[in-house]
């Protein structure tokens, strides 16, 4: 798995069902780029593929998009378990868009070793202390949390920096700041964005 250039590739998985103190229930799409450490996280209603892709639309516009995706054999992400010939529509979106997804074995968790070890973190550093009642609150306690993994949280993969600290010595300000005006103007003005939601 290439992971030596920020986007080069990104790990998603799908936690939940989790349960807000109340009768909110939602699962949670998280996504870490292996070669910076910064993640997305993204609340949806359901693990059905339109807000799936809403969620990774969601997240493309602030961490950028990969050249691959790996994720697991979840139906939510390679499609239909009745038609396991046939392209979901997570495929599709990223094949529209020149992106390799790639699928690891079932029942190996590890090979997403990345996003696992992130899920045990947003479990304990989010959800168990975070106490939120209703949707908006988790949308807004979901970015929060993301933004303070990426500024605030130091790895020792990343030789004690943190993931953004890791991404402007890479890029440098100035190319950050043309790099995502210029994921920006891609995303808003791609037709696919709205055909992909309806295949």
């Amino acid at each position: 798995m290439p992971f030596l250039r920020a986007n080069q590739t990104h790990q998603a998985d799908l936690v939940g069902p989790c349960y807000l103190k109340g009768p909110v229930r939602f699962y949670s799409l998280n996504v870490i780029d292996t070669a910076t450490v910064r993640c997305g996280v993204y609340p949806a209603s359901s693990k059905a593929s339109q807000p799936l892709i809403d969620g990774f639309w969601d997240i493309w516009k602030r961490l950028g998009m990969p050249n691959n995706l790996q994720v697991d054999n979840a139906p939510s992400f390679f499609g239909s378990r009745k038609h396991p010939r046939g392209m979901g529509s997570l495929i599709r979106l990223c094949l529209n868009h020149d992106i390799e997804p790639w699928f690891i074995p079932k029942a190996e968790p590890w090979r997403n070793g990345m996003i696992e070890q992130f899920n045990d973190r947003y479990q304990k550093m989010f959800l168990q202390k975070k106490i939120m009642h209703t949707g908006e609150e988790l949308q807004a306690g979901s970015l929060a949390f993301e933004q303070r993994h990426n500024s605030k949280y130091r790895f020792s993969r990343l030789k004690g920096k943190t993931p953004l600290k890791t991404l402007s010595e890479i890029w440098g300000v100035t190319t950050m700041y043309n790099f995502y005006h210029a994921l920006l103007v891609k995303i808003e003005s791609s037709p696919s964005r709205k055909l992909c939601f309806f295949i």
